[in-house]
């Protein structure tokens, strides 16, 4: 029986908190002049979640061929039918929303829907997850080294020269993320991976190397690229997971609140969509920073982010009600 960590759906819980406020920031204001925000949320929100979906979707397999594969193999027909279901869904949404409008969210939800490219992090978890049984099945070092630079190669090459199979595919977010998925596993695998970054030094050093690298911009690009997608995320991971895990014990409203997040998070990245796009924030933004002040505009920001959240688990909720949109939102059973 798999163990279940208060921490660890806290932490899903800030995570799907930052998708939401992102999506709210591309798609219902002026980004650009929300800049540091955006950078601050990109630094670390899927890069979290990818994490947490490691730590979580690791399971040790003791007998992978009497159902023990099958029984990991199970979770991806629950990843794949909403990512579809759920994307045309957001679709047909979208042409009614913005009937006789060259709009570009709705071109670019049709473009990426017919293969479920829009809802990516579903399909990148399906792939992560057969990707990843041997490191489940084999209690060996090398072999679990060995895997994840195999995939982390495979999903870099399809991305670089796999074109249409690549895109369709989602290689780019794979590679990106591939990395912080297999941390999570590694977590959950080595009990002494876990106690090195729980070290109360590490956690201190990555706060710190963190904040430098976030306010640094390096000239070269190859390093550049190693601060943003590697160092910046993994820095930010080390130190959140070792406080959150301090709360692991601790019972109050805002911790027990993150944790329903983190627990219903499936719900609110499939549905915040349908309640991000009508918002419209473009007038207050064109007020200025005179009339209205960033930290006012980013409350605002935060304030609709956590009511977002919270519609999006009812909508979620209503649906498990009926046992024929569940099949059919959700996935046969």
């Amino acid at each position: 029986m798999q163990i279940r960590y208060r921490y660890i759906d806290r932490l899903k819980g800030i995570a799907i908190l930052l998708v939401v406020l992102g999506h709210i920031l591309v798609f219902s204001t002026h980004s650009a002049q929300y800049t540091t925000i955006s950078k601050f949320i990109g630094s670390m929100h899927m890069q979290l979640f990818m994490f947490v979906s490691g730590f979580v979707g690791f399971r040790m397999i003791e007998k992978p061929y009497k159902n023990g594969i099958a029984k990991v193999l199970r979770r991806i027909p629950k990843y794949v039918w909403p990512m579809y279901v759920v994307g045309w869904l957001l679709v047909i949404f979208l042409m009614l929303m913005f009937m006789n409008k060259d709009n570009v969210s709705v071109n670019m939800t049709l473009s990426s829907a017919y293969w479920g490219n829009w809802y990516w992090y579903l399909k990148t978890l399906s792939i992560f997850t057969v990707m990843s049984l041997p490191v489940m099945i084999y209690k060996n070092k090398v072999v679990d080294v060995g895997v994840v630079l195999f995939n982390y190669v495979l999903f870099f090459i399809l991305w670089k020269f796999g074109k249409e199979l690549g895109a369709n595919l989602c290689m780019e977010h794979a590679t990106c993320f591939f990395p912080f998925y297999a941390m999570g596993m590694f977590c959950r695998k080595y009990k002494e991976i876990d106690k090195i970054i729980s070290f109360v030094y590490v956690p201190c050093i990555s706060l710190i190397t963190y904040v430098i690298l976030f306010n640094i911009e390096f000239s070269n690009h190859l390093f550049n690229n190693v601060s943003v997608r590697f160092m910046q995320p993994i820095c930010a991971i080390v130190f959140l997971r070792y406080v959150f895990a301090k709360t692991e014990l601790i019972r109050n409203c805002a911790l027990n609140e993150l944790e329903n997040l983190g627990k219903q998070s499936l719900d609110i990245y499939l549905f915040h969509y349908f309640l991000v796009f009508p918002i419209n924030f473009y007038i207050l933004d064109s007020l200025g920073k005179e009339v209205i002040p960033p930290s006012i505009m980013l409350l605002l920001f935060i304030s609709v982010t956590i009511c977002i959240a919270y519609l999006s688990m009812l909508v979620g909720t209503l649906i498990r009600k009926s046992n024929i949109l569940s099949i059919l939102i959700f996935s046969p059973k």
